[in-house]
């Protein structure tokens, strides 16, 4: 069996060695088709794409191209949560934490677990982190007594502003 998984922040702290997978970087248009093409996987999992000011991100037509072909496509953690819920009924596979969360409607917008990031000698490395994270990290300093109510409403609100 070959499993292709698309991943780059989202792997950070994954140890890589224990898996026969093959690890790409970040999706973006067209990686799918030459995944399908070159690898011949059985399984994708589709968890980051490249940025919009970057690149394409990965097409919904492209998971389709992969599952007509009786490829399995997972997706989790980032973008690749928002296609799985999108291509539920086609047949893609969601998993995780965000992908519940995106199902049941609480994050509807791709900036609530997208990040900036760039390659380095050593993987990739986070620029930003996702709104998902950063909403996690205000509830965390509210309740340990860190931030009011009102100072982490605001930092939400300015984070919500940035690009």
């Amino acid at each position: 069996m070959v499993a292709v998984i698309f991943g780059g922040p989202s792997l950070e702290g994954v140890d890589r060695t224990q898996t026969d997978a093959i690890f790409l970087p970040p999706a973006a248009q067209g990686d799918l088709l030459r995944a399908v093409r070159e690898h011949r996987p059985s399984v994708i999992g589709l968890l980051d794409c490249g940025l919009p000011y970057r690149s394409l991100p990965t097409w919904h037509k492209e998971v389709l191209f992969a599952l007509a072909r009786g490829v399995a496509v997972v997706g989790a953690a980032a973008i690749g949560a928002h296609r799985a819920v999108e291509l539920a009924p086609n047949g893609m596979e969601g998993v995780g934490d965000i992908f519940e969360r995106v199902a049941s409607g609480e994050l509807e917008r791709d900036d609530e677990v997208l990040c900036d990031w760039e390659e380095t000698p050593d993987g990739i490395r986070r620029l930003t982190l996702p709104l998902v994270t950063m909403r996690a990290a205000l509830v965390a300093a509210k309740g340990a007594g860190a931030l009011s109510d009102e100072t982490a409403a605001l930092l939400l609100s300015l984070a919500e502003r940035l690009f």
